[in-house]
């Protein structure tokens, strides 16, 4: 007569192992020397913020920008690029509003006292005026959160400018009849180059 064996066989073994028992909590591991890591950004998400006559929100739409390996730095060229190539949509004009740079600056050593009081390491600014600025750099977990807004307004039609030509097409078609010849005066202006810097300001829409 076979005698049992007290021992558990390799199939009973393999067997247990592929059955874990439900309460268990599978917990995947996370580098996080990486994640903590504080870092340089190399790029930016925009967010393009586009408002109606009416105040209404008609779209959002996101890109996103590269930063110059190193620098942190996102200049005015890239700023007047990203204007200049969305002041219009669907063949409506828009001009530009504000825009403000939300930047989140947490470094190894400051986690813990970001997590008790966030807001005294987040900055969200609006920028007087078209020009280069610097963002703080932030842990790799974080970059993601940092980001710059544009907020165009869309341009209202221009009702004065059809009456006015029309007026000014029928006046010159007409002939006056008390019109008498006289002899007019052109003044030239002096278009001496005076190499003055040309401001951006105007690409922002003031209220």
């Amino acid at each position: 007569m076979e005698s049992s064996s007290p021992f558990i066989t390799e199939d009973q073994n393999t067997d247990a192992n592929n059955n874990p028992d439900s309460n268990s909590i599978y917990i995947p591991e996370v580098d996080y020397s990486k994640k903590l890591k504080l870092i340089n950004l190399t790029s930016i998400k925009t967010y393009l913020t586009y408002i109606n006559t009416d105040n209404e929100i008609e779209t959002i739409r996101q890109k996103k920008l590269s930063i110059e390996r190193g620098t942190n730095i996102v200049t005015r060229s890239q700023l007047i690029n990203i204007i200049k190539d969305n002041q219009k949509r669907h063949n409506v004009k828009y001009k530009l509003m504000s825009v403000m740079v939300h930047n989140i600056n947490v470094t190894p050593d400051t986690l813990a006292s970001y997590i008790e009081n966030p807001g005294d390491f987040i900055s969200l600014f609006t920028l007087s005026r078209i020009d280069s600025f610097e963002l703080q750099p932030t842990i790799s977990m974080l970059k993601q959160y940092n980001g710059i807004y544009f907020f165009f307004f869309e341009c209202p039609p221009d009702r004065a400018s059809a009456p006015a030509s029309a007026s000014a097409s029928t006046s010159a078609s007409t002939p006056s009849k008390n019109r008498t010849n006289h002899t007019r005066r052109v003044y030239i202006a002096n278009t001496t180059n005076r190499n003055k810097t040309k401001r951006y300001d105007s690409y922002i829409h003031r209220f």
